[in-house]
């Protein structure tokens, strides 16, 4: 069958090789997918969703929960990955396991969603990091000046014209050779991870009345209000600022945490770039989700405790609600509250720098899946042969990472500018690719035992293979994720622009794959030949 498929090469196939190499280890892999998870940002905003969206829920549990399930969830790609060690992820696992067309769409949609993610992610970066650096560090150096920058940049142009740039520079660098990359990517590590730890350590310093004190003598220049006056607005505006434990509430943090943990296994898309894919894959992603689970669920039981539920709870209902009298001259994020309890100028600024180094990633993740679900598309014949180009000296695939900053830069005009897109409904958009690749991991050893038996992790429990009880609880979490995207109005999903958008953007994946294979067999070439196999190295 190989001799068969390589003798298809040049007519199937672009090229008999892909021109991508292995220079990618396993500590790039764990700080890659951590990075991608987002841990500054999963502290920075997720309990204060957690509260809003889901009162009396605990953070720690959904946590936990949520780690859980996304660890299988993330064992099930790294199982494919080293299944089939190739770049292109779903778009090579569902189609060589469920059918050509099914993973065209996967991937397709993957690439729609993950440019609306690159572009928003974009603008989380001027929003998010950006505005928190500066009011951080404005609270911090009591500088009014700097706490107007922070609101001046949130406004929609400066968002669009900092966030294009910001985009565009992450690009260049995606586009050089990988080990400026990963490079790059360890000193930001490291300067992030400091960070944060300094932010934990502020925290478990103080202690409930001491953060009251500290937190009320840092607004007085700013506002008449203070720690109790915003718990008594939100209650008098109707608010329940200490609801009872609920633990259907608790399982409703899942979607929040998935929202950061949902993206801890995404160097799968480039496995054809990684050294040593079986230990790399499956130690990076799943020690990365569980590392990163439950740093995100033990911080934010010590926030909770230590802050109070109560407070949180109102500030998450009047930054997101509103109608009281209270005005917030931040934004009530984990790092600016922390920010708060120090005026050491140097830890004030290792605070503020936090959410800057965390933030840059989340859009190079988007654009290293994205592009190599077009490069393999391309390298296949599904796509323009341009798009499966690759630099000659740098090794990475200039073209197709090119191909999703311009649809990106395109989608963040309308998100932007036009009130048609919701933020959270993109991590729907992309729950749909997961799920196939779930089903494929589910389905590898009974539709390609073939490709099964020569997996060099061949794990059973109690006769059943890993790879497919990985993929049935991998299967199980994206329902979880599509029940509570169409119920939850507040996680953006039921919206008709982006319902829309989810049915619209995954049919026109079988209309392309469908025109594209009949163009291609008037051409005298079979794209099915392709299929039969693992792509060439």
């Amino acid at each position: 069958m190989r001799e068969e498929v390589k003798s298809l090469s040049g007519q199937v196939f672009v090229r008999t090789a892909s021109g991508l190499v292995r220079t990618i280890s396993l500590a790039d892999v764990f700080m890659f997918n951590v990075f991608f998870i987002g841990l500054g940002y999963a502290v920075a905003v997720q309990y204060i969703w957690a509260a809003w969206m889901f009162p009396g829920g605990s953070i720690f549990w959904g946590h936990i929960v949520a780690t859980i399930l996304c660890t299988f969830m993330g064992a099930s790609y790294a199982y494919l990955s080293i299944a089939m060690p190739r770049s292109g992820g779903d778009y090579v696992f569902a189609s060589r396991i469920l059918h050509p067309a099914i993973g065209f769409a996967s991937s397709w949609n993957l690439f729609i969603w993950s440019a609306f993610w690159t572009q928003l992610n974009g603008t989380f970066f001027v929003q998010f990091s950006l505005s928190s650096f500066f009011s951080t560090l404005g609270f911090g150096l009591n500088n009014p000046s700097l706490i107007d920058v922070a609101t001046a940049i949130t406004k929609p142009v400066p968002t669009f014209v900092i966030g294009s740039i910001v985009m565009w520079l992450i690009a260049l660098l995606i586009t050089l050779p990988q080990k400026i990359y990963f490079t790059f990517q360890k000193i930001m590590f490291i300067i992030a991870m400091v960070g944060l730890l300094v932010t934990v350590g502020l925290l478990v310093s103080t202690t409930r009345s001491g953060f009251i004190a500290t937190f009320n003598e840092a607004l007085k220049p700013y506002s008449k209000d203070t720690y109790e006056s915003i718990i008594a607005a939100a209650k008098d505006a109707g608010w329940n600022t200490n609801p009872q434990p609920s633990a259907v509430n608790t399982v409703g943090i899942v979607p929040i945490a998935f929202l950061t943990l949902g993206y801890g296994w995404y160097t799968a898309y480039f496995s054809g770039e990684v050294k040593e894919v079986a230990k790399s894959q499956m130690a990076g992603i799943v020690g990365s989700l569980i590392f990163s689970g439950v740093f995100m669920a033990v911080v934010g039981w010590l926030y909770e405790t230590i802050i109070g539920y109560e407070f949180l709870s109102a500030l998450a209902y009047i930054f997101y609600v509103g109608g009281t009298s209270v005005q917030l001259p931040f934004a009530p994020y984990y790092t600016t509250i922390v920010g708060l309890l120090t005026k050491n100028p140097i830890l004030v600024f290792l605070v503020a720098i936090t959410l800057a180094c965390w933030g840059w990633q989340w859009i190079c993740g988007n654009v290293w899946a994205a592009s190599r679900g077009i490069f393999a598309w391309s390298y296949d014949r599904l796509g323009p042969e341009y798009l499966s180009r690759v630099h000659s000296r740098w090794h990475t695939p200039y073209a197709s990472i090119l191909a999703v900053y311009a649809v990106a830069q395109v989608i963040m005009v309308v998100y932007v500018f036009t009130p048609y897109l919701g933020t959270l409904g993109g991590m729907f958009g992309t729950t749909l690719t997961f799920f196939f690749v779930a089903l494929s991991a589910l389905l590898l050893p009974y539709r390609r035992k073939d490709i099964f038996e020569k997996m060099p992790l061949r794990h059973r429990i109690a006769g059943i293979p890993a790879v497919s009880i990985c993929g049935a609880l991998g299967v199980f979490l994206c329902f979880v994720m599509f029940y509570y995207a169409f119920t939850v109005p507040a996680l953006g999903m039921i919206t008709v622009p982006m319902e829309f958008a989810l049915v619209v953007v995954f049919a026109l994946g079988f209309i392309i794959y469908y025109s594209v294979k009949a163009y291609r067999m008037k051409k005298g070439i079979d794209i099915a030949l392709a299929y039969r196999e693992v792509p060439p190295a």
